[in-house]
């Protein structure tokens, strides 16, 4: 009998701000009020038994902050060689 991992316990928050039309703000929080996550995993058979268990540290705050510069107005060059595979050509 095999459980394929079981994790406990995920909060995520997320919260979003625009300002203005270039300027974009974001703050996620994972897991605010529970310091730690457990796995667990367990295989048994009659010649084996497992027993597998992990604590994870898991709270966390991330902070993004993105600005959009504006589009960009030249041309793309595109390259003059290009590479040719050989290989699919012999089948």
């Amino acid at each position: 009998m095999t459980n394929g991992g079981v994790v406990t316990g995920s909060e995520n928050m997320d919260y979003t701000q625009q300002v203005g039309s270039a300027l974009n703000m974001s703050v996620d929080v994972s897991n605010p009020w529970r310091k730690y996550r457990n796995w667990k995993q367990e295989i048994e058979s009659p010649q084996l038994h497992t027993l597998t268990t992990m604590r994870r540290y898991s709270r966390g705050v991330w902070v993004r902050i993105s600005y959009d510069f504006g589009k960009f107005k030249d041309h793309v060059k595109s390259a003059r060689r290009s590479a040719r595979n050989i290989d699919r050509d012999r089948m």
